[in-house]
């Protein structure tokens, strides 16, 4: 490997290193402290001591990569048993354009880096056993997310110590994890983000979210100018933790995102936008029910559950009471609850249902009125096409013609 080992090392350091095979090339700084300038040829890796972190955040490295080693790790056994041994397992483009902090405990890789005026304001620690995999895999897939505010998005994989850290943002982020957790962190909160729960991080917010277990987790950085209502939508300009009940959902379209954006298909572009849309949409609507209470989500759910019991039911003969003892509930909660979220009465929610599943019928199938009006819980088809004419203003007839798929 080629290595710039930095003038703060004695001779001996760099002769360990060569003894090791590797092709060594010493800096020589001017106060023997601050490390010079890298010469052109950044193929090389940087070898450093921590101290000397500051100084090199205000050189220009470009894309050099860079070795720090704190006193153990720099000492002469310390290169011969930790630090060497890490460079045999390592291939230098593994190294290249990242810092990568060795002491005599851990190894930790750096990916970014920020100093302001010799201070730290930003820090993203990628142990070398993570991995992540942006939605839009290097394609131009990525025009598709932004369109709906998504400036970037990716699923990641993590182990300790992963560790992200700004003293602000510039963009929101919601993020959503599978499994493991992540802990959250900022000037005025502390809290734990568990499987099914949605993180959401205001732009400008100062935090650190970092996993001190295995962990996977879905991300998105959003456009505050196309998401200006989530400083306002229950956060109050800190970090947010909730449940998310459409977590599966959003984890499947995602990952059929990245699949599509890499594919090789030559059709795969036109399913990126539906997919896209998708996704924007379970984002706004989770975004919009940030700031409800878990009571408002538990009664969102009940309804939920009785749509997907109209729909997914092979019976058509739901009546009120039947259906609200379904979903736990009595017939005057059920109608207040109905009233209160759909703005509409329990009986208009189950015509509503009988009436998208008449329309399927007519536009999909060919079967004949008498077999629709069975179907959707009418006793004959004069009965039907009534209340078919009233809900949609079209007789059955005129609606099948002007929506029928073809064959």
């Amino acid at each position: 490997m080629k290595l710039l080992v930095s003038s703060d090392f004695s001779e001996r350091a760099a002769a360990i290193f060569r003894e090791d095979g590797h092709d060594v090339t010493v800096m020589r700084g001017s106060d023997g402290a601050t490390p010079a300038m890298p010469p052109p040829d950044t193929s090389r890796i940087l070898v450093a001591r921590a101290e000397t972190l500051p100084a090199l955040t205000r050189m220009d490295c470009g894309p050099l990569g860079v070795l720090l080693l704190d006193d153990k790790a720099a000492s002469a056994s310390g290169l011969r048993n930790l630090l060497l041994p890490l460079l045999r397992n390592w291939q230098q483009k593994q190294l290249d354009g990242v810092f990568t902090l060795v002491s005599g405990d851990t190894c930790r890789r750096v990916n970014y880096l920020s100093y302001e005026h010799g201070h730290e304001v930003a820090r993203v620690v990628v142990p070398a056993d993570c991995s992540e995999h942006f939605l839009h895999a290097g394609s131009d897939s990525h025009d598709e997310l932004r369109t709906f505010g998504i400036k970037l998005a990716g699923i990641s994989r993590v182990s300790p110590p992963y560790e992200v850290r700004r003293n602000r943002y510039d963009f929101h982020i919601f993020a959503l994890v599978e499994s493991g957790a992540l802990e959250i962190s900022s000037p005025t909160t502390r809290s734990t983000v568990k499987p099914g729960d949605m993180l959401v991080i205001p732009a400008g917010t100062q935090c650190c979210y970092r996993s001190r277990i295995k962990t996977t987790f879905l991300w998105f950085h959003l456009i505050p100018e196309m998401f200006p209502d989530i400083c306002s939508s229950g956060t109050g300009g800190s970090p947010h933790v909730a449940r998310m009940l459409v977590q599966d959902v959003l984890m499947t379209y995602a990952r059929h995102y990245r699949e599509e954006a890499a594919g090789i298909y030559p059709d795969s572009g036109e399913v990126l936008v539906p997919l896209a849309t998708l996704i924007g949409q379970i984002l706004r609507r989770q975004l919009a029910d940030m700031g409800i209470s878990d009571s408002e989500h538990n009664d969102r759910h009940t309804l939920q559950r009785a749509m997907s019991l109209l729909r997914n039911s092979t019976t058509p003969f739901w009546s009120v009471h039947d259906l609200a003892r379904a979903v736990g509930c009595s017939d005057s909660r059920f109608y207040r609850l109905t009233h209160r979220i759909l703005q509409k009465t329990p009986y208009q929610m189950v015509l509503d249902v009988r009436m998208q599943r008449a329309c399927d019928l007519l536009a999909h199938t060919t079967f004949k009125l008498e077999q629709i009006a069975m179907a959707t819980g009418y006793a004959d088809a004069f009965s039907f096409s009534s209340a078919f004419k009233r809900h949609t203003g079209k007789n059955p007839s005129e609606y099948r013609d002007t929506h029928r798929f073809p064959a």
